[in-house]
């Protein structure tokens, strides 16, 4: 499938570190989508980063809240005409299930799609195991990635965790076919 440019929502999925980011940034910059994250947004309400030293309850928490604007900014956005990029996780099913509900009372599948990042863990713990830098917390990114991370697959082992799939009558695409297009483009 091609770079799914002609959505007016897309929704980034994948574990922490495995590079969602970086390709959301890289699509809003060179197709022109609104960028939106979890991270700033939970910043900006809660003061909390994306991994947070109060642990994977707090998080959870506070996930519900963190979605929920997310969705109502993407939503305004999409009305006024724009492009929207979805930057989270978005592996819990539950929570995906109502924040799809929310976007899909005001567009149509068709004009939505998911671009799912299935990074092999191996490959995003040797890149996140570069940030070894102790930052105000006495943890590195890494070391904190690694706690978040551990957390993602006790949930994924307790089936609140699964990969967006063809059920839910949404365009799937591969984060690593959109990294190609997108360098063909350069």
């Amino acid at each position: 499938m091609s770079i799914p440019k002609n959505k007016k929502i897309l929704i980034m999925s994948g574990f922490p570190g495995s590079g969602k980011s970086t390709l959301a940034k890289k699509i809003s910059k060179e197709l022109g989508f609104k960028y939106l994250s979890t991270d700033i947004i939970r910043q900006e309400i809660f003061n909390s980063s994306r991994f947070d030293s109060k642990g994977h309850d707090f998080v959870v928490k506070i996930g519900h809240r963190v979605y929920e604007e997310l969705y109502d900014r993407a939503i305004s956005f999409a009305q006024q005409g724009k492009k929207v990029i979805i930057d989270g996780t978005h592996l819990y099913t539950e929570k995906r299930e109502k924040s799809l509900k929310k976007i899909t009372e005001k567009f149509s599948l068709d004009e939505v799609a998911f671009i799912v990042a299935k990074t092999d863990p191996k490959v995003i713990k040797k890149r996140m195991s570069q940030y070894r830098e102790k930052d105000n917390e006495n943890e590195s990114l890494f070391e904190a990635w690694q706690r978040v991370f551990k957390d993602f697959e006790n949930d994924h082992l307790n089936g609140l965790i699964s990969w967006p799939d063809d059920s839910l009558g949404i365009a799937i695409v591969d984060s690593e076919e959109v990294y190609a297009q997108l360098d063909e483009r350069n």
